[in-house]
């Protein structure tokens, strides 16, 4: 608690378009928003939420109940009524980060591998804070790999990686990175196993 990276995992908990986008800056060596670019954004929503639905069934399967509930210990959000009411497993955040990881990954392909770290610790960032077991953060990424397979198949998903990927060409030659110092910092972070 308190450390770097208990604060990239407070961070990670928004989970809002523009908060993912700005997650995935450094590793995308872009500096992305929804206004920037809205066809990778409506790309990446549209992808996550099918991983999310699928998440959602299972978790309503199994019932798990959330770890900060039924454990002691420190937490980076305070459970609300929405969260009491959900369920821990699989991990719905953990399968859109790992949505937009391999989407991005797909259209960055030259940053695919920073790109996919950063998704694995932003699923990770739910054990951090305590909102999710590791278990269902890794249920959560099988979930996303097996969704976008099917989703991969659609004729417009190939369409919609184009349009984004032409996007993303056209800010990088204008130059809109992140900063340097902050990215160096974060790379170290992700490395970084969350268990020793």
């Amino acid at each position: 608690q308190g450390s770097e990276r208990w604060n990239m995992a407070v961070a990670d908990q928004a989970g809002d378009g523009a908060a993912m986008m700005h997650a995935f800056g450094c590793a995308a060596r872009l500096s992305i928003t929804p206004q920037t670019a809205p066809r990778t954004a409506a790309l990446l929503e549209r992808a996550s939420r099918d991983a999310v639905r699928e998440a959602n069934e299972l978790r309503a399967y199994y019932k798990r109940r959330r770890l900060l509930l039924t454990e002691s210990g420190p937490t980076c959000v305070t459970p609300d009524d929405s969260m009491r009411m959900s369920f821990d497993y699989p991990s719905a955040d953990a399968a859109r980060g790992w949505t937009w990881a391999l989407v991005l990954a797909e259209i960055l392909h030259e940053r695919a591998a920073p790109i996919l770290a950063r998704g694995r610790a932003y699923g990770e960032s739910g054990v951090v804070c305590g909102t999710h077991s590791m278990s269902a953060v890794e249920a959560g990424r099988l979930v996303a790999s097996t969704t976008l397979t099917v989703v991969r198949t659609e004729q417009a998903y190939a369409d919609a990686v184009v349009a984004a990927r032409s996007e993303l060409t056209a800010l990088q030659r204008n130059g809109a990175m992140p900063s340097a110092q902050s990215c160096a910092s974060e790379e170290l972070l992700v490395t970084q196993p969350i268990f020793r």
